[in-house]
């Protein structure tokens, strides 16, 4: 089960915490929010896989949890008993509560109880409260276990805006100061970003200047090479911009111009 959500808040009362997911009755399986984190948990076993969403230890959150959409996958094996969480296209635990019945007596529900009691804490447990937050996207995959590399493409599926960087200067060339353009582009679509300037820009060989803003897609700035004639290189630097669509963040780019004598 793969769930992009959310939540208005990590720390949610009573102690059960917010219904992402749950199917019902003494025995089953459900997805919750509660302190402050992510957790996936199988009846019966008493066993759950937790992930922190406050403190983001593997640093895979794209902004804080109650502001940035996130993805959380669990899967369960019946055959081998294994129950596995991944957040955000990366492995986070595993364990193996026994017994291979996830599916409880009560109707199963999304973000609410689905009936008197609760799938993956056990029978009369009740004392849990609607998910307070937003579900973008669900997706439910009977008879297959995704493997990492499934649950990654997934995830990278819905986050594949990645615009592409390109320096021109009309290398090579005679003239000095190079003027180089940055545009960002999805193919031929300008991508707007923000939080791009000079100090993103670093020159092996030269000096940059007089950074000037085009759109919000389409930069342009000086370089004033130390020697002529000579080669120099602009670097920018990894996540020197954030992408307006989707508050992703920019990658690196590297590229040598050549300065020629006349």
């Amino acid at each position: 089960m793969e769930i992009w959500l959310k939540p208005d808040n990590l720390t949610p009362t009573p102690g059960n915490g917010q219904i992402v997911f749950e199917d019902g009755g003494g025995t089953g399986l459900g997805f919750f929010i509660d302190d402050n984190s992510i957790e996936v948990r199988k009846q019966p076993g008493n066993k759950e896989v937790t992930y922190n969403l406050s403190t983001d230890p593997s640093s895979i959150l794209k902004g804080p949890a109650t502001q940035k959409f996130f993805q959380a996958v669990a899967t369960y094996d019946i055959n081998t008993g294994k129950l596995q969480l991944y957040v955000n296209g990366t492995f986070i635990g595993e364990q193996t509560p026994g017994g291979n019945d996830w599916s409880g007596g009560d109707p199963a529900a999304f973000g609410t109880l689905g009936g008197a009691n609760t799938g993956g804490i056990g029978g009369g447990q009740s004392s849990t409260e609607s998910f307070d937050g937003q579900i973008a996207l669900i997706r439910v995959y009977d008879n297959k276990i995704l493997n990492a590399s499934e649950v990654l493409a997934n995830f990278e599926e819905v986050t594949k805006l990645k615009p592409k960087l390109t320096l021109t200067g009309g290398e090579p060339t005679v003239s000095h100061p190079v003027t180089v353009t940055a545009k960002f582009l999805d193919g031929v679509n300008p991508v707007p970003v923000t939080g791009f300037d000079l100090s993103d820009i670093s020159i092996t060989g030269g000096t940059a200047s007089n950074f000037t803003t085009i759109s919000t897609s389409e930069y342009t700035f000086n370089v004033y090479p130390d020697i002529v004639p000579s080669d120099f290189t602009v670097t920018v630097a990894n996540n020197a911009a954030t992408i307006t669509a989707n508050s992703e963040t920019t990658g690196t780019k590297i590229q040598t111009f050549s300065i020629i004598d006349e």
